[in-house]
């Protein structure tokens, strides 16, 4: 499948963009990446389309370099900074005190949202606009580090064995569940085994987005 169309027009590649911006600097590959403190064949392989799914502090560098932000610089003609690319796609990290719907992005000025995740979009193809990345927290530990990150999608229809997130009405907070379907009954079980199994109801519960993809970064040094 291909990824979402974003828009009528196809965002320029990353690659593309940046000799563009080195024609206009008239500056060379290996006089960029000497200023950047950055090795030459990282950005050689950016201009060579190797790398699709480059780190965002490395596209952050770049574009501070030549004054432009992270969406201009991957060619997005929507200036979307949820959109890097056609192979990859900067998330926003939201904070679980701000999840209480199905659509959290709707109360966030994204346009100078601080803090996003570039992910690659080969495993996520059709992955909506209402995505978002959820750190782990230490409740959910041992089995998630607090170094992961989910990848949440309100608009995926949950399946058995779905890690899912689940506003408790009464008590209007979210949590995360293992959901597991055996019709008619859906059992909400804990991550961790702390906690006893829920048993879906929709008056007292609402599944308000479905984990699609676990991200675990290394252990910070």
């Amino acid at each position: 499948m291909k990824s979402e169309k974003i828009s009528d027009k196809q965002p320029e590649s990353l690659g593309n963009s940046l000799f563009r911006l080195l024609d206009t600097r008239k500056i060379s590959a290996a006089d960029l990446a000497r200023a950047l403190n950055l090795p030459y064949n990282t950005i050689n392989r950016l201009l060579n389309g190797i790398t699709t799914d480059p780190k965002l502090s490395t596209l952050q560098l770049i574009a501070e370099y030549f004054d432009v932000s992270i969406s201009s610089l991957t060619g997005d003609s929507n200036n979307d900074p949820s959109v890097v690319s056609n192979t990859t796609r900067t998330l926003p990290i939201v904070d679980w005190d701000k999840i209480h719907s199905s659509n959290p992005l709707s109360s966030l000025n994204l346009k100078n949202w601080p803090h996003w995740r570039l992910i690659p979009l080969e495993s996520m193809q059709n992955l909506s606009q209402k995505a978002y990345g959820l750190k782990s927290k230490r409740s959910l530990s041992p089995r998630f580090p607090e170094t992961a990150i989910f990848i949440i999608d309100p608009t995926e229809t949950p399946r058995d064995n779905d890690m899912v997130l689940v506003k408790l009405r009464a008590q209007n907070e979210v949590t995360m569940r293992e959901l597991s379907i055996d019709p008619p009954t859906w059992t909400l079980f804990s991550v961790t085994a702390s906690s006893p199994p829920l048993y879906f109801n929709k008056k007292e519960h609402q599944i308000i987005g479905t984990v699609v993809f676990t991200i675990i970064d290394a252990r910070a040094t």
